[in-house]
């Protein structure tokens, strides 16, 4: 925050106001990655994805990386000795 109000009383609130004004005006040409990855993104998988775009290629790399990471399990009775 200091750093944040001594650039305000540098510079003054209206040339800070101006670049946030510019700053807010422009906008991001194309997609990023998650944007890519949410497009063809699919829970589950099947061994018939069309490889040749490199979109799907990527999105199946993730769900590979995130398959290997991550589980969904019920610990509601983990004192019983049951999961699921």
């Amino acid at each position: 925050k200091k750093f944040i109000n001594d650039y305000v009383i540098s510079y003054g609130k209206d040339r800070v106001d101006r670049y946030l004004a510019q700053a807010k005006q422009k906008e991001v040409v194309g997609k990023t990655d998650l944007d890519i990855i949410h497009e063809n993104h699919r829970f589950i998988r099947e061994g018939d994805d069309d490889l040749s775009k490199w979109e799907v290629r990527m999105a199946v790399k993730y769900y590979s990386k995130l398959f290997k990471e991550y589980c969904i399990a019920d610990m509601s009775r983990y004192k019983e000795g049951k999961f699921g």
